[in-house]
């Protein structure tokens, strides 16, 4: 699922066994995918750089994700070296529109997807989707995601809380984890996004509700219990 539409493509699906910075764990049909869309984002030396999560955005499963990646890589952010992920975060590219897409970018990314693990029974697949999908799938791992070091721009989605319903934010310069929770419907002061335009009428910005230092992170049980306490 995309926003503005939906295909009928192999997608990956999500989930919280995937230890090595999966958002998703084995191909399986776009239509199979929940609908909960979200975002997941870094920043570094002041700047966002936030791509769309185009369905399962959900603690339970993104969140959960992002946290096991979090956990695997706190070392190397915490323990900046040369060359290490926060370079790599530093360097990704955030694309707006077709016209800034490179031929050469795009043919990059297609060939780490069929190079990865996860896509091995879909390398043929990969070589038929289309630039949209391609620049979806690269989120679905963050080290590939990193390796690859370009997606598309997901930087305005935290205004629409309608439809952005969870949030996920690396921030790099504070060494902190956030949450973000969508269906605002009055004004707040939680978080970055607050005092944005809203992007439509009647909703307000995704809502900071959980926060924790890298240096410090929850495990699986204490993460969904702080954002679920039901």
């Amino acid at each position: 699922m995309t926003i503005g539409g939906s295909h009928a493509r192999a997608s990956v699906h999500r989930g919280h066994t995937a230890a090595c910075g999966y958002l998703f764990a084995a191909p399986r049909w776009h239509n199979d995918l929940m609908g909960t869309r979200g975002f997941v984002g870094f920043v570094i030396d002041n700047t966002e750089k936030i791509f769309i999560s185009h369905g399962d955005s959900y603690p339970s499963e993104v969140g959960s994700a992002v946290l096991s990646w979090l956990t695997g890589s706190r070392n190397a952010l915490l323990n900046r070296a040369p060359g290490g992920v926060p370079d790599k975060v530093r360097a990704l590219r955030l694309l707006d529109d077709e016209a800034e897409r490179d031929p050469a970018d795009i043919e990059w990314i297609r060939g780490l997807l069929r190079e990865s693990p996860e896509w091995a029974d879909s390398a043929g697949f990969i070589d038929d989707v289309s630039e949209e999908e391609l620049l979806e799938f690269v989120t679905y791992d963050l080290d590939t995601l990193l390796e690859a070091g370009i997606t598309g721009d997901g930087s305005e989605f935290p205004t629409d809380s309608l439809f952005c319903e969870w949030g996920y934010l690396i921030d790099l310069d504070a060494a902190t984890f956030e949450v973000y929770r969508g269906f605002q419907r009055a004004p707040h002061d939680a978080g970055r996004f607050a005092h944005r335009p809203p992007a439509r009428e009647h909703y307000y910005p995704v809502a900071l509700v959980a926060s924790w230092p890298l240096a410090n992170l929850p495990d699986r049980a204490q993460f969904l219990a702080t954002l679920d306490p039901n």
